[in-house]
Parts: C-alpha cells; sequence; structure tokens
C-alpha cells in the first residue's frame, strides 16, 4: 500500500489513533508519589468513612416566603415593530410612570423586555376592561421641545390579556409535597415555568435597571477586581473585564431556592470609534492609514464584527444640549470619501459635508467607516470613525480573541474562600463592606421583591452528600530485561484522596504500545536541540513506562511559515521511500511554536483527513523547559494514540455485568454551536465504548443546522456505533447507558423525549437480524446469562454549565481535613442528591469528581430521564459516572466529566479540524460570519470530511 499525498488515501498504517493535544493537564506519570512519604504514613488527613454522610455549604439561598397574589400576564404589541430590548424598556418605562401611571403606579406590574407583562393584580387598561387597551407613547417630547424641527415619532402599545388564568405562585410548595399519584399534581406542569420566569423578573428587576446585565447575570463598574483586557505584548485590546453576580431562581423537590454566583464579563471601553479599532487590530498610533481596508480583507470582516451592534453617539448629532444614540449597522471601506448627493442637489463627500454642515474637518477620509442607516435604508447614512464615541456599560457577546482568552480565564478563577465570602457579602477581615454588592443583602431592599411580598433568606443552604471512594486503577509492575512489558504483573495503584490523582512510579502502562516507525517534524528551527531533547525525554520516559520504543525514523526541520501540508508530504514520501510503500509511520511527534493555530489545524487536518495517521502536537516552548513529568504527560497521550491502555478502571457497578457476559456500551453526547451572533453550523460529537471495561473509545462527528439542539441524525448515529461495537465484540451490546450533554432544564423534555424515541426506533429496526443468534444462545446458556433481544437503555442528562457550588463548613486554605482539598474545595468524589437542591419532576445528583488546581471545583449535573438498567437506584449512577471520571486516557486523576461526554465535547471543540485550512469561505475564528451575512450550510457540508478510520477511535484525544 502506497503513501498518499493528496486526496483521502489510505487508511491503514501501524498502530490506530490521531488526536490533537488539546484537552488540560489532568495530571501524569510521577516519580514523586501523592500521599505518601518515604515512611509510608499518608500525608493527608484521613477520609470520611465511605458513604458517610457529610455536611457542606452551597450558593443557594431559600425563598421562605412567595407572593401571595395572583398573577396575571399580557402580551404586548409595539406598532411600529421595536426591536431592540433597550428602546422596548424605554417606552414601557414611559407608559407606567409619564402616560398612565393611574393604570400601573398601583401595582406591582414586570416587564420581560419582549412582549410580556407580569401584573400583580388586574390592570384598569380602559375604564371597563381589564383584558385589553391601547396606549400612545412619544418617546421624543422632550427632544422635540428643545428641537421644534425634529419629527416626533409616535409607538401604539396594545395589551391583550393571554388566555391562561391568574398565577397563585404561594401554591408551588404544597403543590410539591403532592405525589405522583395526586390529580392536582398536574397543576405544577402549568405554572412552574410562568412562575419561576416572574420570580426572576422580580430578583432581577433592581439590577437590571443599575448595571449592564445579560439574562441571568449583572457587572459593575466599580468592583475592585476589573481590570484592562491586554493582549500578550501588554497592548490594550479596547476591552475591559468587569466582575458581577449572577443570579437565578430554581424550584426544587422542597421548595424554590435562589442561587447567586460570582460571574465576569467583557466590555468595551467607552472611547473615540477610531481608537477601539486601532486597539483591536493592535494597530500603533501612528498606523491609521492601516485601516484603508478592502470588504474581503480579514481585518475589515473582523473590525466590522468587532463594531456591529455597538450603540455610539455622533458629534455631528448634538443639538442644543441632547445628543442621539445610533447603533452601527455595518462598515464601509469608502471612508469619508463617500460620495451622496445633498438637498440641494449637490454631489458632494461625506468629509465636505461634515466640512461645510458641521465645521467638522475630517482628519483620515480613507479609512474605513461605519453604517448607521438599516441595509434597506434609500439613502446610506456612513459616519467617519473619528466622529462617532462609543456609549458606556456595553458587553462583548462574541468569542474572544485566541490571543486574549488566557488573561480572560485567569480573571475569572475564583478561590473558593473568595467566591464564598463575595457570594455571602463578607470581607475578608469577616467585616460586610468589602463585597456589599451581592444581590442576596440587597433583595431586603428591592421595592419590587417587597411590593410582591417575598421573603428570602440570606443564610445560605446546606445540603448532605457523601465522598464516593474512587475505583481501582490497574497498571503493570514494569520488570527489568523485558523487551515485552504487556504480560507483567498487574498492581493496583493509590489514588490520593485529595487530589484523585495517581501515578506511575515504578509501574508501566496495563497495555504498552510500541513507538516504531515514527517520525519527528520540527516546525521551529530558530530552537537549538529541540530534536534531541524531544527524543531523548520522550524515548527515556516511554520506555520507563514499558513501551518498547525506537529512534525516528525520519527526522525533517521546516519553519512554521512554510506550507504546512506540503512538508508534511515530504515527511510520508521520505518514510515510504527508506521503509517501503506498504508501511506508513505510527505516528508524527510534531514540535509547533507557542502560537501556531493554523499550522496545529494543517497537521491536524492532515494527519486525522488525509492520510489517517496519528499526530502528537507539543510546543517548542514546553520542550525546551521538559522535565520528566512533561514527557510522562505526552507518553500518556502516544500510548493511546498508539492503540495502548495507561490504566485499567474496574467499576464495581460494570462488573456484574461482564461476569453475567452482558454487553454493554457506555455513550456520550454533545452538541456544540458557534458563538452568539455567529453564522456557523452546529456539530454533534459522539463516543461510545468498545471493551469490557468501557477505557476504550471510539468517537464520531456530523454536522447540522446551526443552533438545533436536538440531535438531528441521532439514529443513524447510534446504529453506527452499535454496529462497529458488535464487529468488535462479537455480540452487540445488551445495555446502552446514554449520557447526554449540553442541554437546559427548559430542553429536557422537548429533546430528551424525540433523541430517545429515534434511538429506540434505529435500534429496534438494527436489532431484528441479531434476535436469532440471541435466542440461540440463550437455549443452552444459563438463566443469568441469557442475552436479551433488545437493548436496554438507560438515558442520562449530564448538565456542566450551571452554577452550584459546593463549600466545605470551614474553609482554611493550606489546610486539608477529612472534607476540605488543600484549596478549599470539597475533595474529589463528593456527591449530593439533596431534596433541597433536587430537580422537582426528575432524579437527578451532583457529583464533584475532581479536585481543581485553581479556582473553586465544578460539579457536573446529572439527570436521569429514562432508565432500564439501574432501576432508577441513582446511588448506582452516581457510582458509575464518578469511575467512568477516571478511564479519561489523557489524565492520569479524576476529571470533571466523566470519560464519554469528556470525549464528546472534545469532538465537537475540534471540528475546525475536518474542514481544509485553505478554504477561506470557512472560518472559526472569532470574527467568524456573523448572523446577517448569508449562510450557506451546503457550502460547509461540501467542505467537512470525517476521520479516517485507522484514527477514529483516538482522533479527539
Amino acid at each position: 500500500m502506497s503513501y498518499n499525498s493528496h486526496g483521502q488515501g489510505s487508511s491503514r498504517g501501524i498502530g490506530s489513533g490521531g488526536s490533537s493535544s488539546r484537552g488540560g493537564y489532568r495530571g501524569g506519570p510521577s516519580d514523586k508519589p501523592y500521599g505518601r512519604p518515604p515512611g509510608g504514613k499518608p500525608l493527608t488527613p484521613p477520609r470520611v468513612a465511605h458513604d458517610e454522610l457529610i455536611h457542606v455549604r452551597t450558593n443557594t439561598f431559600k425563598i421562605t416566603k412567595l407572593p401571595q397574589e395572583f398573577c396575571y400576564q399580557y402580551k404586548l404589541q409595539f406598532e411600529p415593530e421595536v426591536k431592540t430590548p433597550e428602546r422596548r424598556v424605554q417606552l414601557f418605562h414611559k407608559l407606567q410612570n409619564v402616560v398612565a401611571p393611574n393604570v400601573f403606579g398601583r401595582r406591582n406590574v414586570l416587564f420581560d423586555k419582549t412582549d410580556l407583562v407580569f401584573s400583580f393584580g388586574l390592570l384598569q387598561l380602559t375604564e371597563g376592561s381589564t383584558s385589553n387597551g391601547q396606549f400612545n407613547v412619544d418617546l421624543d417630547t422632550d427632544s422635540q421641545a428643545s428641537n421644534p424641527h425634529r419629527r416626533s415619532k409616535v409607538f401604539r402599545i396594545t395589551f391583550s390579556m393571554t388566555s391562561s388564568p391568574g398565577i397563585n405562585i404561594s401554591t408551588i410548595p404544597g403543590l410539591l409535597q403532592l405525589p405522583h399519584s395526586d390529580p392536582r399534581k398536574s397543576q405544577l406542569s402549568n405554572i412552574l415555568a410562568p412562575a419561576t420566569n416572574i420570580l426572576q423578573l422580580i430578583i432581577r428587576q433592581e439590577t437590571d435597571q443599575k448595571y449592564p446585565h445579560n439574562k441571568n447575570a449583572f457587572f459593575m463598574s466599580d468592583h475592585k477586581d476589573n481590570q484592562k483586557l491586554l493582549y500578550p505584548n501588554r497592548e490594550p485590546s479596547s476591552l475591559l473585564l468587569w466582575k458581577g453576580f449572577f443570579q437565578s431562581v430554581k424550584p426544587t423537590l422542597h421548595g424554590v431556592i435562589i442561587n447567586v454566583d460570582v460571574s465576569m464579563a467583557a466590555i468595551y471601553v467607552p472611547q473615540s470609534a477610531l481608537t477601539t479599532a486601532m486597539e483591536f487590530l493592535q494597530l500603533r498610533p501612528h498606523e491609521q492609514n492601516k485601516l484603508i481596508l478592502e470588504p474581503r480583507h480579514t481585518m475589515f470582516q473582523s473590525l466590522r464584527r468587532h463594531l456591529k451592534g455597538l450603540r455610539i453617539n455622533v458629534k455631528s448629532t448634538s443639538r442644543q444640549g441632547s445628543v442621539a444614540t445610533r447603533t452601527i449597522r455595518d462598515l464601509d471601506s469608502r471612508g469619508a470619501m463617500y460620495e451622496f448627493v445633498d438637498r440641494d442637489g449637490r454631489r458632494i463627500t461625506v468629509a465636505d459635508h461634515f466640512r461645510r454642515m458641521h465645521n467638522i474637518g475630517i482628519q483620515y477620509p480613507r479609512i474605513v467607516s461605519v453604517v448607521l442607516s438599516k441595509p434597506d435604508a434609500p439613502h446610506p447614512v456612513i459616519v467617519p470613525l473619528e466622529v462617532c464615541t462609543i456609549l458606556p456599560n456595553q458587553i462583548y457577546r462574541k468569542r474572544l480573541p485566541s490571543e486574549l482568552t488566557a488573561q480572560a480565564v485567569t480573571f475569572g478563577t475564583t478561590r473558593p474562600l473568595d467566591r464564598w465570602k463575595a457570594i455571602t457579602g463578607q470581607g475578608r477581615d469577616g467585616r460586610r463592606d468589602i463585597y456589599a454588592q451581592t444581590p442576596i443583602l440587597g433583595y431586603s431592599g428591592s421595592p419590587h421583591v417587597i411590593a410582591s411580598g417575598m421573603e428570602i433568606e440570606t443564610r445560605p443552604l446546606e445540603v448532605s452528600g457523601t465522598i464516593l471512594r474512587p475505583p481501582q486503577v490497574t497498571a503493570r509492575r514494569v520488570l527489568p530485561h523485558n523487551n515485552d512489558h504487556s504480560n507483567d504483573p498487574e498492581h493496583i495503584l493509590d489514588i490520593d484522596s485529595g487530589t484523585g490523582a495517581w501515578n506511575y512510579m515504578k509501574h508501566g502502562f496495563f497495555t504498552p504500545a510500541r513507538l516504531v516507525n515514527w517520525c519527528l517534524v520540527n516546525f521551529e528551527p530558530s530552537s537549538p536541540n529541540l530534536e534531541e531533547k524531544t527524543i531523548d525525554g520522550l524515548v527515556s520516559r516511554c520506555q520507563r513506562l514499558g513501551m518498547y520504543c525506537t529512534r525516528p525514523t525520519v527526522i525533517v526541520r521546516k519553519h512554521a511559515s512554510c506550507n504546512v501540508k506540503e512538508a508534511l508530504d515530504d515527511v510520508g514520501h521520505a518514510f515510504t521511500s527508506r521503509m517501503g510503500p506498504n508501511i506508513l509511520p505510527s505516528i508524527l511527534i510534531v514540535i509547533l511554536p507557542q502560537i501556531a493555530a493554523e499550522a496545529k489545524h494543517a497537521v491536524k487536518y492532515w494527519g486525522d483527513i488525509i492520510q489517517g495517521i496519528p499526530t502528537q502536537c507539543i510546543r517548542s516552548d514546553k520542550v525546551d523547559k521538559a522535565k520528566d513529568q512533561y514527557w510522562a504527560n505526552v507518553a500518556q497521550k502516544v500510548n493511546t494514540r498508539l492503540g495502548g491502555l495507561n490504566g485499567r478502571v474496574n467499576s464495581s457497578i460494570l462488573e456484574p455485568w461482564r461476569e453475567k457476559q452482558s454487553p454493554y456500551m457506555i455513550v456520550g453526547a454533545d452538541v456544540a454551536h458557534a458563538p452568539p451572533n455567529v453564522q456557523r453550523p452546529s456539530y454533534v460529537g459522539l463516543a461510545w465504548s468498545r471493551d469490557p471495561y468501557a477505557s476504550i473509545y471510539e468517537g464520531n462527528i456530523r454536522m447540522q443546522d446551526p443552533r438545533t439542539e436536538r440531535i438531528q441524525d441521532l439514529g443513524t448515529l447510534i446504529k453506527s456505533a452499535v454496529e462497529k461495537y458488535q464487529r468488535g465484540n462479537k455480540f452487540p451490546p445488551q445495555r446502552i447507558i446514554f449520557f447526554r450533554d449540553g442541554l437546559s432544564d427548559a430542553e429536557f423534555a422537548s429533546v430528551g423525549g424525540p433523541e430517545l424515541q429515534e434511538m429506540k426506533a434505529a435500534l429496534l429496526d438494527l436489532y431484528k437480524p441479531w434476535n436469532q443468534a440471541a435466542e440461540d444462545f440463550n437455549r443452552t446458556a444459563a438463566p443469568s446469562a441469557k442475552r436479551t433481544i433488545f437493548p436496554l437503555i438507560s438515558y442520562i442528562f449530564v448538565v456542566k454549565r450551571h452554577h452550584i457550588k459546593f463549600f466545605p463548613p470551614v474553609i482554611t486554605p493550606g489546610q486539608e481535613n477529612e472534607i476540605s482539598d488543600k484549596n478549599g474545595n470539597v475533595r474529589p468524589g463528593f456527591v449530593t442528591a439533596d431534596p433541597q437542591i433536587r430537580h422537582p419532576k426528575f432524579i437527578d445528583f451532583y457529583l464533584q469528581s475532581h479536585a481543581a488546581i485553581q479556582g473553586t471545583a465544578r460539579s457536573a449535573r446529572h439527570l436521569i430521564y429514562h432508565d432500564e438498567n439501574f432501576g432508577f437506584d441513582y446511588k448506582k449512577v452516581e457510582r458509575l459516572s464518578f469511575d467512568l471520571c477516571h478511564v479519561y486516557a489523557s489524565a492520569s486523576r479524576s476529571i470533571s466529566l466523566n470519560a464519554p461526554v469528556y470525549y464528546a465535547d472534545k469532538i465537537c471543540g475540534r471540528a475546525q479540524y475536518h474542514h481544509d485550512p485553505d478554504n477561506r469561505d470557512i472560518s472559526f475564528g472569532s470574527d467568524a460570519g456573523s448572523m446577517s451575512e448569508t449562510f450557506d450550510l451546503a457550502a460547509w457540508r461540501k467542505g467537512f470530511y470525517p476521520p479516517r478510520s485507522a484514527v477514529s477511535t483516538t482522533f479527539y484525544l
């Protein structure tokens, strides 16, 4: 078989796998054992006994009294249509306080900023009606008085009571306590969602009026930790980082609570739009002429997306003290040289207009300008950047450029003690003055909360839970003077109770692979000795972990600015010319510069899509300073890519199924969407186990319509996974445990139900040919080993984007105890299904499976939507999910999500590598296409390629 330098070529070669080097460090083999000094005594305090009940604190607060008055819902219609929430709020505020205070001033009235109004008590909209009414509101009456030539614009606001009856929110706690058999329980589903929305509006009213905010969080300009967001060269980026608070109402099994957490956002600097453009594009003060750009230029497109939608003041619009606010709708490459016909019929440029009409000289007439008119406007309104000022308090709602993410992540990382004090409003010295802006202390003074009759406890809830014992991880004791270590004695590794980590000191991988026939490619030739450092460090560490290793067959040095795909083709040709046409490299180890996103994209596309050859990327700056621990981490990834198994995890939940020869398949699924205001397809990632220990996984990726949460082709995906499982295990799975990531509470029923039915329908069709084989097996099998005809399916949601955090009863940084680790987090393995925070309908629990190296540890919420395998015994699901947190191939510590879900998430996160990096019509950067631009899904589908079969098992690592 020959090496393929073009197209989709050969898919076979030595070894299998292929992956990105992405994914956080989760620990690796180490020569320094965790948990035990030379004398053998534990370094960490003793753990609490397994399953012993412990109590921890949460960032949730109970609503002790709910509104007692009936709440009614009205639908609003604005004529003409009002598209922006800010303008709708302006109109409603004037209606409420100026136009009709006698109607709205007597009630506690809440507006959701779109088209719904909630009123505690009926509104007397007209003399004889509480159901319908119309009002006229003129926002420009004040400005018209100061400028009589300005035309007023009157909006008609129509109120219509919805068909929903009035809601009595105070009945919710009583309905929650009713058994499911009680017919009155059905009322709960009708009122829970609108009631939650109403309560959310009540607690947000005060902060939304004071601070910039998004759906559930607000951000404060005067927070002591706010900072400028800088590029790595310390130059300003035109953005700020602000801290604030998240607040959300959650119904639970025992009532209604409020979840409060710290939050952060990027905010535009209020300054000249020209300065913002210069800073964002990293131009120096004298480089304004670099803003002379054509529309297809990448800088033009990036700047358009950065500025689009921003509210600005234009210097020329100021008349007699009144300043109009405008919105940037687009950019124009013609700048102030754009010509138009003025009122006198003369053809003039924008620059001439500003000089004649406003006595403003335009200093940079040829650079890009902003467009303020709508696309369908008969006469475009084009204004130079230099006369525009960006208004304050505007949230940056796009994905941050990659160069800025490191500082943003650091800024958003909050240690447990600091997070706790911020949420509860306690200063570092115990006084309530440093963090006094927490909303939990402001509810009692909010006029909206007071008017509703709500009462909210300021003391955080305490919940009970347990700390699970970690599973057994088995490695091998490497015997000296033995070239093949795959049969060396097995050894159970110790897992440190405080970190959830284990190590391979004096032990090797459970199934060590062979690092032979490999190539080394260096795209950072300026650093000396990188090749030899890599060979010496990697080979030495791999050998001590039981792998048989040789030196690379081919070593190539290239510059990262070269054509990467052509350079890798040269490597392939050099290898086949030396080894023969029927052998492909087992793996390429690729050294990249510290910042080389485009080069890495090309490497992954070449390896995963074109050739089917595993690639492992490493950074030159890390190689240059690498110590043994670094090479241990790399060795874990390399061994897995080559088909090895680092450690075998023994789950007590899976063991009985193995003994009964009841094949099972663990599946993780996720859907990833483009950032807000960006047009791009959504991607589906699926990962499934293919071995009896659920330690080895295969993956698949599909593209689907933008922002579609339901997996559109799940039936085909699950059939393909089962067929591949059956080919590798002789029998199809009798049990399928499906972990679904990426959904919110509101989507559980609307997405989970259809996906489950599609899965069952696809499998029913698939299993028909296997029915006879199962029946033949059952005739001679023992009763406990009989095979089912159709697989038992459990469908479990895993939610990682929630804000509930857990804190030890006492947080003392640097000191551990039986509940707390040294950073102040609850120890890994903590799980709780306390009814105070449980879902009111489904069985759910929170599993904090990892130890956060920095900041506050996060838990994964698991909700059992459908179950045929565990009898709805959530403790078995807790145990299984925690065990699966230890099988992630690139880690030697428990991670924050179970491995199949983590793999599915990573498959989605590397979607760009399935598109040709030379295809300039497809972009995955922070400046990808905006929502208003033409989007061609067919073009994206045409340019999308699945991984080669040779790397389908590890391309996503």
